[in-house]
């Protein structure tokens, strides 16, 4: 049964919608998906623009026009190898397009979008688990947009802002051993880079935003208890530290898009209004600590040894021989004289 039938020349009823293939193949993928994302997804905070999948185009040589009819007939008036056939069934027809999308799912455009860009991700595989702090206070040599530990491989993922700092880390490590609390560390690339909006990126290469917050001037009633059950909503956000030094406040965090929603949400409260909530920076973008190798120890040159004559043990005999050859002229002349 063909799906597609010759436009009769008809005119169009008033229920009828024009729309292109693209159009309707959208619309379909983008309801099946939210109908996945509502019987799956746990409530979290999500971004529109994280749901939406972009849709499959037709080849440029096929386009067609559909005339959707309330009936659930369609026609096509754009291929010329399509006869008419019987009315379809959309419900039918959503079913196939849902499966055959399956296959352009989220997971996959972020593949091939982390593929695309320069890679910022590094994975960290120390001997035995770590924390974050642990990892905060090894890493060096650019500022993270994130760090991710999975607890079940034991495996760190962390992620630069710039890939030449990324770049550098790796470099560096090839090096020089790389230690995580006290352990040395394997550094490699990661597979499958850690996908942030860009203008966290851009924002954190920038300077103007961290993963580490400083609330200014903080109220006598905010404490280490309160904000943290402040941000303790906040989904896949990891709170290092907080510490409380000069009226101000510290914290610590595991990633820079969490921080700025975290930012976005102290300000709403009532509690912080008169507090100036910022960023400092973070203590990952410090350059890496400089080896110190040993001096090099200057030993005193030996002196030269006093070189005694060659003994030549005929040089006696030579001298010997040399007297008696004397006495023998010297006899020789006398015997002479008395002649």
């Amino acid at each position: 049964m063909s799906l597609f039938k010759r436009n009769s020349g008809e005119p169009a009823k008033p229920n009828t919608v024009s729309i292109t293939a693209e159009e309707y193949r959208k619309l379909l993928r983008d309801s099946a998906e939210l109908n996945r994302l509502r019987a799956t997804l746990k409530p979290a905070p999500l971004a529109t623009k994280g749901m939406l999948i972009n849709p499959v185009r037709p080849p440029s040589d096929y386009v067609v026009q559909f005339n959707i009819q309330s009936t659930g007939n369609f026609a096509s008036t754009g291929h010329p190898g399509l006869d008419g056939g019987e009315p379809f069934d959309l419900d039918c027809l959503a079913s196939a397009l849902d499966e055959s999308s399956a296959v352009h799912t989220t997971e996959s455009e972020d593949e091939v979008e982390s593929r695309q860009k320069p890679s910022h991700s590094v994975i960290l595989l120390p001997p035995v688990p770590v924390t974050h702090a642990q990892v905060a206070a090894a890493v060096r040599g650019g500022a993270l947009i994130q760090i991710y530990l999975q607890r079940r491989s034991n495996q760190v993922n962390i992620t630069f802002a710039n890939h030449e700092h990324a770049v550098a880390f790796v470099t560096h490590t090839d090096s020089t051993p790389f230690f995580v609390a006290g352990r040395e560390t394997t550094v490699k690339w990661a597979p499958r880079g850690y996908i942030a909006p860009e203008y966290v990126y851009q924002q954190v290469r920038d300077g103007g935003v961290s993963r580490n917050l400083v609330i200014k001037k903080v109220n006598a009633q905010v404490t280490e208890a309160t904000l943290r059950q402040e941000l303790d909503h906040i989904h896949n956000l990891t709170i290092i530290s907080i510490q409380f030094e000069d009226g101000n406040a510290y914290i610590s965090t595991s990633s820079a898009g969490g921080a700025l929603y975290a930012r976005t949400c102290l300000k709403s409260r009532a509690l912080y209004k008169d507090m100036r909530i910022d960023f400092y920076e973070d203590e990952c973008a410090e350059s890496f600590p400089k080896i110190r190798r040993p001096a090099a120890v200057a030993f005193p040159r030996a002196s030269k040894k006093y070189q005694s004559p060659v003994y030549n043990p005929f040089e006696l005999l030579s001298q010997d021989e040399f007297e008696m050859d004397q006495d023998d002229d010297e006899e020789d002349n006398d015997d002479d004289n008395e002649i």
